[in-house]
């Protein structure tokens, strides 16, 4: 065996036993205009339908938030969202869960004034929330328990 042929070997070694600690990280819509939730990576973000390429989506922040892994990036898309989002579940230093408004998009968070706060956990981290309007909620539009 020439150097040449050892080194490609041990390179091909070394990238095998990396590749289980690699996160990868993907996008997921939430769209609440949507008349059914768009599965197999067929949400469209232009047209906001189930007739595109560009992942999946959900009609509620609750479900693409259930959807998530470490890494991904939950956008919300523009619309008024009557829920409280229950945050169960982290990322890791490198691969957080981002949620945040669609492009220049700021979505409303409204709790009826029956619920406690737009997005609540309590021992969950490295999550990062950004870009949401949140009204009538009782307490706060983030709880960190």
């Amino acid at each position: 065996m020439t150097t040449k042929q050892f080194h490609c070997v041990k390179s091909t070694i070394i990238s095998l036993c990396l590749l289980p600690m690699m996160v990868f990280a993907k996008t997921i819509y939430v769209d609440g205009s949507l008349p059914k939730v768009c599965m197999s990576g067929t949400y469209s973000a232009n047209s906001r339908s189930c007739s595109g390429s560009d992942g999946d989506a959900y009609r509620t922040v609750q479900s693409g938030f259930n959807a998530m892994s470490k890494g991904d990036t939950l956008l919300v898309r523009d619309g008024t969202y009557h829920e409280q989002v229950h945050v169960n579940k982290s990322g890791q230093p490198g691969a957080w869960l981002t949620i945040k408004g669609y492009g220049h998009e700021i979505p409303h968070m409204d709790g009826n004034h029956s619920m406690n706060a737009g997005f609540s956990w309590g021992n969950a981290h490295h999550i990062r929330i950004e870009k949401f309007y949140f009204t009538g909620y009782k307490y706060k539009g983030i709880d960190f328990g």
